[in-house]
């Protein structure tokens, strides 16, 4: 009995949830990055089509100028990628094309 109780619980530590994975420190400014989880991690913003202030992110701005709305004086808009999946240009075995 006892053997059947500390593999129980031993089996019972892999389930334990474990430390979450730290978002690295030095990501690139305008980085995407998808996570299979409903939260963004600490320091990020969520891509999901607001409208963000040059003043306190000049160095994005920068970057992505007013390709996603914005005024381009005071605001600058990121992209929409909601119920969207990134890709990059190119094409793989079976796959058509991406522009």
């Amino acid at each position: 009995m006892k053997k059947l109780l500390l593999s129980a619980l031993a089996s019972l530590g892999f389930l334990a949830p474990m430390a979450p994975t730290q978002v690295n420190a030095d990501a690139y400014i305008g980085q995407l990055m998808n996570v299979g989880y409903g939260f963004c991690p600490r320091t990020w913003t969520e891509a999901s089509g607001q409208i963000l202030a040059i003043s306190s992110n000049q160095t994005l701005f920068s970057l992505l100028g007013t390709t996603y709305g914005g005024d381009g004086r005071t605001s600058f808009g990121l992209p929409d990628l909601r119920s969207r999946n990134p890709v990059h240009v190119g094409s793989g075995p079976g796959v058509n094309n991406v522009t």
